[in-house]
């Protein structure tokens, strides 16, 4: 049982420190290179490159299998309690399909509202949610790694890569309009990855996927957001295009009463 809890901790730690720290560290040099050619190329290379790359990195993961895989399901399926599955069996439902597309629904009306132009947020969602769900299909038939006994869970895992994905486009969005910023945004991004890495856990944990279809999932979400963030930054490439629709007002200061503060403390 403290085995089982213990493994929980890196899952949960280990993901939200490096989202933290590519927040702070990482610039977009390659997305901003692809979508200064226009929102179609943007689209359309971003499309490519889940299929690519996803399809080299499931064949490169299934090479796991026996060295990875086989001793992970066997110690998770020796560490299950009754009380800590029923909870991971809770937890797991945030990347289920119904639930992401639930927030993709809910995330697209309201973001619409926010931000400027209105069709940005919802044909976003749209694309993040249909390309990772599109490509988990694709991807699956093409690798064909096989699953472990207890379930038909397959390479990639779409729990972890729905969150990654979907959850991030939302931050996405935010984030490109400006509605937040600093240690919001930072904040925003280390939720996502908590709860991709609370989520991989899961997935491993009650025996629904190997662990490398887990860290497939994560890999290829990340594309499908590469992707979805290529398409926003070629929206906004036109000065004002993406902002929210009720900008923060700022207070010109006021000089008289500056000049009456600095003379008082003079």
């Amino acid at each position: 049982m403290v085995s089982a809890l213990l493994w929980f901790v890196p899952f949960a730690v280990l993901p939200t420190i490096l989202a933290v720290v590519a927040d702070r560290r990482w610039r977009p040099g390659v997305l901003v290179a692809v979508s200064s050619r226009g929102v179609v190329t943007a689209a359309a290379l971003g499309v490519a490159s889940v299929a690519v790359f996803g399809y080299l990195a499931g064949k490169a993961l299934a090479l796991g299998e026996r060295g990875i895989d086989h001793p992970v399901f066997r110690w998770a399926a020796g560490h299950q309690v009754v009380w800590w599955t029923e909870a991971n069996k809770v937890l797991t439902q945030m990347g289920g399909r119904s639930e992401a597309k639930a927030l993709a629904v809910l995330a697209a009306v309201v973001l619409a509202v926010l931000i400027r132009p209105v069709w940005l947020a919802p044909a976003a969602l749209a694309f993040a949610y249909g390309l990772e769900r599109i490509g988990q299909e694709v991807l699956a038939r093409l690798v064909d790694r096989g699953h472990p006994p207890t379930t038909l869970g397959t390479y990639p895992s779409g729990g972890c890569a729905r969150i990654v994905a979907v959850y991030g486009t939302v931050v996405l969005l935010l984030v490109a309009s400006g509605l937040i910023r600093g240690r919001w945004r930072t904040a925003a991004w280390a939720v996502v990855a908590l709860a991709a890495g609370v989520e991989g856990y899961t997935r491993i944990y009650l025996l629904k996927h190997w662990a490398t279809d887990a860290v497939g999932g994560w890999l290829f979400g990340g594309l499908v957001l590469a992707a979805v963030a290529g398409i926003v930054l070629a929206v906004r490439a036109k000065p004002g295009a993406v902002s929210p629709r009720w900008p923060r007002r700022v207070t010109a200061p006021n000089e008289p009463a500056l000049a009456t503060a600095r003379s008082a403390r003079s």
